[in-house]
């Protein structure tokens, strides 16, 4: 009886070593992961707030009359708190006009300028052809290569400039152009 005693108050011992050293080197990864440490990871230490996440309160007040007040709307933004993303997006933006600025009429050395360069034949859709034109295509389901070959893309072949011939065509519309690179 007395062997098993023994037997078990050394796995008692052998048990209590095996949870230290799991806590301490739990210990130790927590603190050296860049989180705060193991203070902060139990919760003795809290970490500061935010600065750019910290939006400023106004005060609470108490209205002159409250037969006045509307009925409360659940979920709805308040009606005098400020809404940040609006703000932000004002700074960003340069303020949010609440009406259309029109512009000074334009002077006659402006006119001329924009008769010359043709603002008055310029396409109303023009915002949309170039948001369509920057976009990328849809290749969800395109098929660039077999077996590790490329298959070529006739349309990207098209639009793909030849240096040599732009470099020509410079030329013969009476620009200078630089050659080709020696290698």
């Amino acid at each position: 009886m007395a062997i098993t005693d023994a037997m078990s108050s050394r796995r008692t011992r052998a048990s209590a070593a095996i949870v230290i050293v799991a806590v301490s080197l739990l210990a130790a990864c927590s603190a050296g992961s860049g989180g705060g440490g193991f203070r902060q990871s139990i919760g003795l230490e809290t970490p500061p707030p935010d600065a750019t996440l910290v939006v400023a309160r106004r005060p609470l007040q108490a209205p002159p009359d409250f037969a006045t007040l509307p009925p409360p709307r659940p979920g709805a933004p308040s009606r005098v708190e400020r809404d940040p993303q609006a703000e932000a997006a004002a700074a960003l933006l340069g303020g949010a006009p609440t009406q259309r600025e029109v512009a000074p009429a334009a002077s006659r050395g402006e006119a001329a300028l924009l008769a010359a360069a043709g603002a008055d034949a310029a396409d109303p859709a023009i915002r949309q052809i170039v948001v369509d034109e920057a976009s990328p295509p849809d290749t969800r389901f395109a098929l660039r290569s077999i077996l590790g070959f490329p298959i070529p893309d006739p349309v990207a072949e098209a639009e793909r400039l030849s240096a040599e011939e732009e470099a020509q065509r410079l030329r013969d519309q009476g620009f200078v152009a630089p050659g080709p690179p020696s290698d």
